[in-house]
């Protein structure tokens, strides 16, 4: 039976944390042949956010791995990947609600396709009061928030393609949610926490690449993410603008990245380690159903 460990991590998101494990029990998906371990981790919130947590945990009978002080994305990410030994790794933010069929599609993705370095979702931009009518929800809402300003839209407007169902490849998927095996983490050596926060799924993405492996995007299911959130809230003592400016001057100096491109070094290491757009023949879940088609790059 494969073994699938889930790792939320959380820093003075304890209500965001409980949201995210409920959407996952109402999903209920346990694709076929596997099994689910759900692990928190507690970042070093301060009280009473902490004992939130705790509770939380308590609440879903679920384990928690507790640090005494915040130390991060990269490290979180590697004490939840390293509390069991899994077949497979999904990582959520807390600030994510799954939908039916989410992990079904994904590992049958990971199963069914050849050098695929890990997996994502596309989501649909959220707000707090979105949260109550996605779990109560008889079926998966649809809602079209423009990522920037959360301003509700009209089914399709605004947005270059709503009804995407064919998944694309990019060189690393979005960190709020995606899945990957434990041969690849191991093989990579997990996650670099030189990277505190920010450019760790990068670096992540870069070093699959590098190993001649592809990240893709599922948009079918679609999860829901409020996008952001801990650090909006917790700005004052995380200070996001430093930690993305640290970021990217180690991402920088890790990869080479020459001073012509410093400003946008993505423009650097994308062609130097994905090569030329090609167009990949591939088998995804479109709605539950086996579908093989043509996968391009995003």
């Amino acid at each position: 039976m494969l073994s699938i460990l889930i790792g939320i991590p959380t820093y003075n998101g304890a209500h965001r944390l409980h949201a995210c494990v409920e959407s996952i029990r109402k999903a209920g998906d346990v694709p076929d042949g596997s099994k689910i371990n759900i692990v928190l981790l507690d970042d070093g919130s301060p009280e009473p956010k902490r004992s939130e947590s705790f509770w939380v945990a308590a609440h879903h009978n679920l384990p928690i791995i507790p640090h005494r002080e915040n130390m991060g994305i990269s490290k979180s990410w590697n004490d939840l990947c390293q509390s069991s030994d899994s077949d497979y790794i999904v990582l959520l933010n807390d600030d994510v609600l799954v939908s039916p069929g989410w992990l079904t599609a994904g590992l049958f993705f990971l199963e069914n396709n050849s050098n695929v370095g890990a997996v994502g979702w596309d989501c649909y931009y959220i707000l707090d009061e979105d949260i109550p009518v996605i779990l109560e929800a008889e079926r998966p809402p649809t809602i079209w928030r423009d990522r920037n300003t959360k301003e509700l839209l009209a089914h399709g407007k605004g947005l270059a393609d709503p009804v995407r169902t064919v998944p694309y490849y990019i060189m690393a998927c979005a960190g709020y949610a995606f899945l990957f095996t434990r041969n690849n983490y191991d093989r990579v050596g997990g996650f670099d926490e030189g990277f505190r926060t920010f450019y760790e799924e990068t670096d992540f993405g870069t070093r699959l690449a590098r190993d001649g492996m592809k990240s893709f995007m599922l948009h079918t299911p679609m999860v829901y993410h409020l996008w952001a959130r801990t650090m909006a809230e917790n700005e004052a003592v995380l200070k996001p603008s430093k930690l993305m400016d640290d970021s990217r001057r180690y991402y920088i100096k890790k990869w080479e990245v020459p001073e012509s491109y410093h400003a946008h070094p993505a423009l650097y290491v994308h062609p130097t380690f994905m090569g030329p757009p090609m167009d990949i023949e591939g088998t995804w879940l479109d709605h539950g159903k086996p579908v093989t088609g043509i996968i391009r790059e995003q």
